[in-house]
């Protein structure tokens, strides 16, 4: 049974102040096999549409971009646990990640769409050029939301309190 995640939020304009996140934990084992997994994914659908025969390539790129998005986000969501959030019940992961600043999830979202209509609504596959675009914009998915896969577990904090009063 997974540990339950608490997280806690630092006002990033703290007058003065100097923060030390330097305390990361370890990915482990089953972390770096979630971190491959979604990479995996993303090369296999790079690969299907560099080596581009048929529609079935297309769907299978997009079908395996899909796959590489969602192996990262349940991979977060086993660090960070997304139902404890409030907002989550709303904005669902996505609208979450979007939410904190992390992502901006129009054209993942999008994707998402995309995919359901492809495979369980037998869809045309989108345009050579439109699986690049996917593929491009799950890349830089990855590459946002990487940072977030070794959580911070201690910060070294150095600086004053106070309260501002605002008239």
């Amino acid at each position: 049974m997974a540990e339950a995640v608490q997280s806690w939020w630092m006002d990033p304009e703290l007058p003065e102040a100097y923060v030390d996140g330097s305390g990361r934990l370890g990915m482990g084992t089953d972390g770096l096999a979630r971190k491959n997994l979604a990479e995996f994914s993303h090369a296999h659908a790079d690969y299907r549409i560099k080596a581009h025969q048929n529609e079935y390539d297309r769907v299978d790129a997009i079908l395996a971009l899909k796959r590489s998005m969602q192996s990262r986000i349940d991979h977060l969501d086993s660090l960070y646990g997304f139902k404890q959030y409030p907002e989550f019940r709303q904005l669902g992961p996505l609208g979450l990640l979007d939410h904190w600043g992390v992502i901006r999830r129009r054209m993942l979202h999008r994707m998402r769409q995309l995919r359901n209509a492809v495979e369980h609504d037998g869809a045309v596959p989108p345009t050579l050029d439109e699986c690049e675009d996917y593929a491009e914009v799950t890349w830089w998915f990855l590459r946002g939301t990487a940072p977030l896969l070794m959580p911070i577990t201690n910060i070294d904090y150095s600086g004053s309190f106070s309260r501002r009063h605002r008239i």
